[in-house]
């Protein structure tokens, strides 16, 4: 009888601890939260599998201090954590991580508003946030799944106003690890797909060497999009638009040993400049179509009606000691203005950085 009865108290004390343990863990991540010095957020649920060693985060949303916008800067319907508890009890996190419909909102400041960073603060910056990463606890994020994700830009200080996009954004990131400890392999991988604007493709591919001493890394990038998608950023900054054609864009880089080499591609296809029934009563703008029409005309490739060209890019890195993940990035930010055919060629591999002189 005894027996039975701390059965029962032991089952009942489960169940309790299986009601309030999630309640304690969202209280305790909604205070964290409150307490960062940029950001601010919550979630609105939390289920737990203690035994399997898992957690499921609901309804999250981060907001940037000072909250200006409606959207949250971040915003995820469900985030999965999971963990191995032999690793954990050795003072290491290993586990993967997925996100469902997660959306990033970015919203571009007014000129004057925002301290610009100089090159070389960027680069401290860069450099503090990898010391930060490195003197956190070991950690291997086996894999980081990324399903139905958006991501906005908007940019209301220009005229016309700008909001870009891409959605069903799917991801797999493997093996992201601050340890040689945790593992024998340091190389991450990334993989992402998306559709930009509507109806566009996104293709992004990036294999990295975590330990390597100076950035050692593998990227490729294709992009497509309609022109006529992308008129709110050519009358922006151009002061004309298109009636028709689209954008493809191409890029391939290797890294190593401090070198880079690689290739950006930029290509117009079908363009249709002109829309003479609506510029008629705008002569300025109709003289500026007409002159990139021209341009077009003379560089497109005619049996294609393409326009576009290649540009070959290779060089050093300035600072050799910077992040693989910086360099990577800087790249693709710095590559996005180029291009000849659609589509990743698979022409540059890791030993042909080696070929690229200190000069240049």
């Amino acid at each position: 009888m005894k027996m039975v009865k701390a059965l029962i108290i032991v089952i009942l004390a489960l169940a309790g601890l299986r009601l309030v343990l999630p309640l304690a863990v969202k209280s305790y991540i909604n205070a964290s939260l409150s307490k960062l010095p940029d950001y601010e957020g919550s979630i609105q649920e939390v289920d737990l599998a203690v035994l399997r060693g898992g957690m499921a985060l609901k309804d999250v949303r981060i907001y940037k201090r000072p909250q200006t916008e409606d959207a949250p800067f971040f915003s995820a319907k469900r985030l999965d954590i999971s963990w191995k508890w032999v690793q954990l009890f050795n003072k290491s996190f290993v586990g993967k991580i997925e996100l469902n419909q997660p959306e990033i909102h970015v919203y571009a400041h007014a000129d004057g508003t925002k301290e610009k960073l100089s090159k070389e603060d960027l680069k401290e910056k860069a450099k503090e946030q990898s010391r930060i990463i490195k003197a956190l606890r070991p950690f291997k994020i086996e894999e980081v799944k990324i399903t139905d994700g958006k991501v906005h830009y908007t940019n209301v200080h220009k005229q016309p106003s700008i909001e870009l996009h891409v959605s069903s954004i799917q991801a797999n990131i493997l093996n992201l690890t601050n340890n040689s400890s945790l593992g024998e392999n340091g190389t991450a991988s990334v993989e992402i797909t998306g559709v930009p604007m509507e109806n566009g493709k996104l293709v992004f591919k990036l294999m990295l060497d975590q330990f390597a001493d100076s950035p050692k890394f593998k990227m490729e990038n294709e992009l497509s999009v309609a022109l006529v998608q992308l008129n709110d950023v050519m009358r922006a900054y151009g002061g004309v638009d298109v009636a028709g054609g689209m954008f493809n864009m191409a890029m391939e880089f290797a890294a190593d040993e401090g070198k880079f080499k690689g290739y950006v591609k930029p290509t117009f296809d079908h363009v249709d400049v002109m829309s003479w029934d609506k510029d008629k009563k705008d002569p300025i703008k109709l003289i500026k179509k007409a002159a990139l029409g021209s341009a077009k005309e003379l560089l497109k490739n005619q049996a294609k009606d393409r326009l576009g060209t290649k540009i070959p890019l290779s060089g050093t890195f300035d600072d050799t000691k910077i992040g693989a993940w910086e360099a990577a990035l800087s790249l693709l930010k710095n590559g996005y203005v180029r291009a000849l055919f659609p589509g990743v060629e698979g022409s540059i591999k890791l030993k042909d950085v080696k070929e690229v002189s200190r000069g240049g």
